[in-house]
């Protein structure tokens, strides 16, 4: 394996990142996410209630940037086990909190330009059964779960340092 750099320059990357938490306990609304600890870090494809190790009194944060083909208004919406809650470009547009069996909840329209809009969806799961979806709806799109292309985040890739060509030819 060759070294790599530590840090390569910021570029949009597919996939969200996601911060996992343990708690004994989450408020049904109002988490401080920014308060808590992190237990574990790092990147899905999708947006998953399945991340991290525990399947009761845990959180997610999942965030990066939603990719609009068209511009036009969308409808966003999360269905979740217990509490969830949806922000685009900062705003909340979905707010599914509390401790509840599986529920949809739906925004109201949000007009968006074409181009990368910042998204941030918070889970958190007190006991029993668990679920966490997400998606939209829009110009020419039924209602749908995210797709992984429309998925990103600003990231560094590592790349191979290059340290020169070694003659591996054993008559040089």
């Amino acid at each position: 394996l060759r070294d790599q750099q530590a840090d390569g320059p910021e570029e949009i990357v597919p996939g969200l990142k996601y911060s996992y938490y343990e708690e004994d306990s989450f408020p049904g609304s109002g988490i401080d996410w920014a308060a808590l600890t992190p237990v574990e870090q790092g990147t899905t494809m999708t947006v998953t209630h399945e991340l991290g190790q525990r399947r009761e009194r845990y959180g997610l944060v999942i965030e990066g940037m939603l990719k609009v083909e068209t511009a036009g208004a969308y409808q966003f919406w999360t269905r979740s086990d217990d509490g969830s809650e949806m922000f685009v470009n900062g705003t909340r547009v979905v707010d599914n909190g509390g401790t509840h069996p599986p529920q949809l909840r739906e925004s109201d329209s949000v007009d968006l330009p074409a181009g990368w809009h910042a998204l941030r969806i918070t889970f958190f799961e007190g006991g029993g059964g668990e679920e966490l979806q997400a998606g939209w709806s829009g110009p020419g799109m039924k209602r749908r779960e995210f797709l992984p292309e429309e998925l990103a985040h600003s990231g560094s890739v590592p790349r191979p340092i290059d340290r020169g060509k070694v003659a591996t030819d054993a008559s040089a």
